[in-house]
């Protein structure tokens, strides 16, 4: 009976999370040391279309998520002036030297896993890490001055281990990755005038193999046509700029709420079993009671032992349904996030095109739109021989 009070005594306690600042600039940096960085839009993570997903894991969240995790991901490392252009992409992209492709392996409001994968142009692996935040609870306060993002810590995480590799590499290799992420674009769009200047080695690692002429007026063409990619890539970058302005409040909502059923969930499951055990101990002790009662004050006793223990048992199963019921708040919460958020309609190159689900699709379109910029403004084809182009592509050592 000593044991019934502690039923409800069971307190959810949340601890704030130390805060991990991303290091900032100090000074200039150096022009030749500035890199320019493409953050793809992660990968979901969930399984096929049609397929089951993990309880509380809500496909049409998840799928918002990938592009605003990259777009949170962007602000932090642009905010830190160790960069060049950091932008985000739906896929790799030729024009820039660095390139991060990530996954969502985890994301409730709570607990947000991230697999990161970081590469230079040269095809050169800076380091595959996973990144595991819990939410600063303080962020979802209604009262809170914190005014960032939840997981901000582990977004500059990943920003100061990006720095520290950069760190580790001289001038000259930084160098050397401007110089093969300008040739891999030059070949991506004319590979009959630029398709051998690099080399790969058994490790897949792009090389140079031999550098255009300064004065190469091929190279000044490619590098006109390379401004217009970075001109589409920001029209890309101002549509994912305002999804995420769009998403950002009806998904802090749902982070937020989702954040506090889960608290919510787990209080009330860790509850209800404090109450099912004790309840089944106190029934299992008073039926004892009863068998061993040699007077009527014990029987009595027994009673009230077994029906106190019955009404816990029965409270415990009670709060278990209010388990289900938290549980379902959160898939509908996934549900009205989904009917919040609209589709952008950006402008590209004088057409309208709605780019939500559809943006790899359309950069890979831009891809093959600038082959054909390319031969219209040369009038050689992206294609061929190499011997077609070698009259007009003077090409030196490195």
């Amino acid at each position: 009976m000593a044991l019934l009070p502690l039923a409800g005594c069971v307190v959810s306690e949340t601890r704030p999370e130390p805060y991990t600042p991303a290091a900032q600039a100090q000074v200039e940096i150096p022009e030749a040391r500035l890199l320019d960085i493409g953050v793809g839009v992660f990968e979901t993570g969930l399984p096929d279309e049609g397929e089951a997903t993990e309880e509380g894991v809500f496909r049409n969240v998840r799928e918002a998520e990938a592009s605003y995790i990259a777009v949170q991901l962007k602000d932090t490392l642009q905010k830190t002036g160790h960069w060049g252009m950091v932008r985000v992409v739906p896929e790799r992209s030729n024009s820039l030297d660095v390139h991060l492709k990530g996954k969502i392996v985890e994301s409730d409001g709570e607990i947000l896993v991230l697999e990161i994968k970081a590469m230079d142009a040269t095809n050169r692996v800076w380091f595959k890490n996973r990144y595991k935040g819990r939410a600063d609870g303080a962020s979802y306060s209604d009262s809170s001055v914190l005014d960032r993002d939840p997981f901000q810590s582990l977004y500059n995480a990943v920003a100061n281990d990006l720095l520290e590799y950069r760190e580790t590499l001289a001038t000259e290799d930084l160098q050397n990755v401007r110089q093969v992420a300008e040739l891999r674009f030059a070949g991506s769009i004319a590979p009959a005038a630029f398709g051998e200047h690099l080399t790969e080695d058994r490790e897949g690692d792009l090389k140079v193999a031999r550098l255009p002429a300064v004065d190469d007026p091929m190279l000044a063409r490619v590098r006109l046509v390379r401004e217009r990619d970075y001109m589409f890539i920001d029209t890309l970058n101002d549509h994912y700029g305002t999804f995420h302005r769009q998403m950002e409040e009806p998904y802090e909502s749902w982070r937020k709420f989702s954040y506090e059923e889960i608290l919510n969930l787990r209080e009330v499951k860790r509850t209800a079993r404090w109450q099912q055990m004790i309840g089944a101990a106190a029934v299992i002790g008073a039926v004892a009671m009863g068998a061993e009662a040699d007077s009527r004050t014990a029987a009595v006793a027994s009673d009230v032992a077994l029906i106190g223990g019955i009404g816990i048992f029965r409270a415990g199963l009670q709060t278990a349904k209010e388990a289900k019921i938290h549980a379902d708040a959160i898939s509908e919460l996934g549900e009205s996030f989904n009917a919040d958020i609209q589709p952008a309609v950006v402008e590209v190159q004088g057409e309208e095109r709605r780019l939500t689900g559809s943006a790899a699709t359309q950069y890979g379109e831009w891809q093959r739109l600038m082959q054909e910029i390319w031969t219209t403004e040369t009038g050689l084809p992206a294609t061929g021989s190499e011997t077609e182009v070698a009259a007009t592509s003077e090409s030196s050592e490195p």
